[in-house]
């Protein structure tokens, strides 16, 4: 484990992998301190709202059409996403790694589902117009 204070924790297998293994002078050891305390607020407060989106994307989209379906289901994909990000902590996975193929992955979206979602779309909103509503958007976008 790689303690926050604790100066023998550096030389640790946890924290070759982190920028806690680079040797800062004893001068600066306070400012340290408050930067990694500074760091940890700002995961326990952006934590929650990624997980708040995680679930709104989740759920409105995906399964339910509510944000809050009830307790049982928040609480099931609140533990996946805790153990998908305790996984990344724990078997040390470069951030870099996982950027990488979070974009391929966002990207394999964007270049397959989007176009085909707008597609039907496209087709439900024709489906439901008019005749002539289809004729003059024929006649307006070629």
């Amino acid at each position: 484990s790689v303690g926050v204070g604790d100066p023998a924790s550096l030389e640790s297998a946890a924290a070759r992998n982190s920028f806690l293994s680079v040797r800062q002078p004893p001068s600066l050891a306070t400012p340290l301190l408050v930067a990694r305390f500074a760091v940890v607020l700002q995961c326990v407060t952006v934590y929650p709202v990624l997980v708040y989106a995680i679930r709104t994307q989740t759920f409105c989209a995906l399964v339910y059409r509510d944000p809050y379906p009830g307790a049982l289901p928040v609480l099931g994909l609140n533990a996946i996403v805790l153990c998908a990000t305790a996984a990344v902590s724990i078997f040390g996975l470069h951030i870099a790694d996982v950027l990488r193929f979070t974009g391929a992955f966002a990207a394999l979206v964007m270049v397959y589902a989007v176009p085909a979602g707008v597609q039907w779309a496209e087709l439900a909103a024709a489906a439901r117009s008019s005749r002539r509503a289809r004729a003059a958007r024929l006649a307006l976008t070629g």
